[in-house]
């Protein structure tokens, strides 16, 4: 995991070439150890960077090395909410919405099980962004204050909601889906 936190910290930096090359060698070191969960862990978390800086077609090629059961694989449940939601920004980018659909409400009932919140905002996000591209503004709306409703729960405190803001991850999936958003349309 000390690769994980260099990759941050060069994120952090601003040089996201060496990022990748820490997860790069994270995952490497995985695979060499025989950890096969470990393996498909990095893979998924190191897609799930690629789709933050808008490199949905290097999170595709990272995330076809692994199994096609990895949907059952006894992964830690953030892996496996990040499973689903790189899996569905990848269909929403190749306009597949029913696949992305469906993905992204497996992740949100995985985060909501986990009781993960920025992963719930994240994969509701995805809804509204799917249900907007299908043209069906009620149900973006709907989803719309689901996530206003979440973000702004009783029990979520200031420092939280700032914590949420800041999240450089989340900050950046946001920033580049936000564009996309207003650009396409």
């Amino acid at each position: 995991e000390l690769l994980l936190t260099v990759a941050a910290l060069w994120e952090r930096l601003g040089d996201p070439q060496r990022a990748r090359a820490a997860m790069e060698r994270r995952a490497e070191a995985m695979d060499r150890s025989g950890d096969a969960l470990g393996f498909i862990a990095a893979r998924i978390d190191e897609a799930t960077r690629a789709i933050a800086a808008g490199d949905v077609a290097h999170a595709r090629k990272l995330l076809q090395q692994l199994p096609a059961s990895t949907d059952d694989i006894a992964l830690p449940i953030a892996s496996r909410i990040d499973w689903r939601l790189n899996q569905a920004w990848i269909a929403l980018d190749s306009g597949a919405l029913t696949d992305a659909e469906q993905n992204f409400a497996a992740a949100l009932e995985l985060a909501r099980q986990d009781g993960n919140v920025d992963r719930q905002l994240i994969a509701l996000f995805g809804r509204i962004r799917s249900a907007w591209l299908r043209g069906d503004l009620e149900a973006s709306r709907r989803e719309q204050r689901v996530a206003l409703a979440l973000l702004l729960a009783p029990g979520l405190t200031p420092s939280s909601r700032i914590d949420r803001k800041s999240t450089r991850l989340n900050s950046i999936m946001f920033r580049n889906l936000v564009c996309r958003l207003l650009l396409e349309k």
